[in-house]
């Protein structure tokens, strides 16, 4: 098993992470930008993106699928004051595109 798929066990306690939130209080965008520095995946992503610096390839044996999903992704990504986005583009409906805040997973 590698390190990137988590086991039964780390997913269980990400469950009740999750459950433990207080929903009761927004989260806010600052909320979402602190935490991008806690997330290995994102910001090494917006490295990426703030100095241009795209790898021309990546072992997408040796890194995290998460990584290489954004690798892939590349050209979607956007990174606007200090918040990234993720660029929706409906193959139906392109009035129907839109800018979507990538969540931190931490």
């Amino acid at each position: 098993q590698t390190d990137d798929i988590p086991n039964p066990t780390q997913l269980l306690q990400k469950v009740q992470l999750l459950s433990e939130i207080d929903r009761s209080k927004p989260v806010t965008i600052q909320d979402i930008k602190r935490e991008y520095h806690n997330d290995k995946i994102l910001s090494e992503v917006i490295e990426w993106i703030t100095e241009k610096s795209k790898p021309s390839k990546i072992s997408y044996t040796s890194k995290p699928a998460e990584l290489c999903h954004y690798f892939k992704n590349y050209d979607l990504l956007i990174y606007k004051d200090g918040v990234l986005y993720r660029k929706y583009v409906d193959p139906n409906d392109r009035s129907k595109d839109r800018d979507l805040i990538v969540i931190p997973y931490s």
